[in-house]
């Protein structure tokens, strides 16, 4: 009897010291979204203000850039399908 009790105590949902910052950044998170569009803006506006110098070896900044635009769209249209692919992979 003692061992059912103690594995149902054990097996309780209980928050972890993680769950806790996690939940207060679930309030934030629309404030996040906008800092991130607002970021990508200005990432934008530097590049296009970048064409004007005669730098060479932007490239690799516009790669880093459209990959962090396909990341920041994904997440804003598709949040629980990534959310539940990175649970089932990691």
């Amino acid at each position: 009897m003692l061992i059912l009790f103690l594995s149902a105590v054990l097996l309780l949902p209980m928050p972890t010291p993680f769950e806790i910052p996690l939940a207060f950044l679930t309030a934030l998170r629309p404030w996040l979204i906008f800092l991130s569009v607002v970021l990508l803006g200005v990432g934008f506006w530097q590049q296009r203000r970048a064409k004007r110098c005669s730098v060479r070896g932007r490239w690799l900044g516009n790669v880093l850039l459209c990959a962090a635009v396909i990341v920041v769209v994904g997440m804003i249209l598709f949040p629980q399908q990534i959310a539940a692919f990175i649970a089932d992979r990691f």
